[in-house]
């Protein structure tokens, strides 16, 4: 039965709900290890570093839809390993978990708790992204679950989750030759790398006492372009 975009939008406007909507996936972990793996690590400094990128068009506009506070959202974000991921439907209060023979991976690698924490909330616990650990990274169900913890509107998860994967999966110089303003938006732990390089390089000689790293690099930098 096709049923014209006319009609959609009247029920819509008469209150019904999209199947898909009124009923939840939720992941439950499993097994969640305590000590923080390197993927995991690794994750989480690329979600933190890409926060502000990830809500921005490659134009540099925000994108629409977006909850408030959610570049602190993502910066506050954990991730773990589990052993296991649950998967529970939820429909009007009611919880139903799908049976064993449903593979999870299926229907994604990872899983989101806590969901989105408020400012005004004081001790809210942050959110905290699971990881099954038998499961190889995928960025798509990485962006997908953290779009469903950003946008307003289910119906902008699948496409904010695309964008989102896009930019977690490419490093800082694929990404600004892709045209994302990563230089305006993108945190680079890298730079404080090269500074760091530069000083214990050409100025071993020199103490911290009275000596002013930023006048001297500005130097080394002028001299190295000359």
């Amino acid at each position: 039965l096709t049923v014209s975009k006319t009609v959609e939008a009247m029920c819509e406007d008469l209150g019904s709900k999209w199947l898909t909507t009124a009923v939840k996936l939720k992941g439950v972990a499993e097994g969640v290890e305590t000590k923080k793996s390197e993927r995991a690590r690794q994750l989480e400094e690329s979600i933190r570093d890409r926060a502000k990128l990830m809500i921005h068009r490659r134009d540099g506009t925000m994108l629409n839809g977006i909850k408030p506070d959610s570049v602190r959202c993502l910066q506050q974000l954990g991730v773990r390993e589990a052993a296991r991921i649950r998967r529970e439907l939820i429909f009007e209060g009611r919880n139903r978990s799908l049976p064993p023979s449903v593979n999870v991976t299926d229907i994604s690698m990872c899983a989101l708790s806590e969901g989105f924490p408020q400012q005004s909330k004081k001790g809210s616990k942050r959110p905290v992204l699971h990881l099954l650990k038998s499961a190889e990274l995928n960025y798509f169900d990485v962006g997908h679950q953290l779009a469903t913890m950003l946008t307003k509107q289910s119906r902008d998860v699948e496409h904010l989750g695309t964008s989102l994967a896009q930019v977690l999966r490419h490093n800082h110089k694929q990404l600004a030759a892709r045209g994302w303003p990563v230089e305006r938006y993108m945190k680079r732990r890298e730079d404080k790398k090269d500074q760091n390089l530069i000083l214990n390089e050409d100025h071993k000689f020199l103490h911290d006492d009275g000596v002013d790293f930023e006048h001297v690099k500005a130097i080394v930098d002028f001299s190295r372009i000359n």
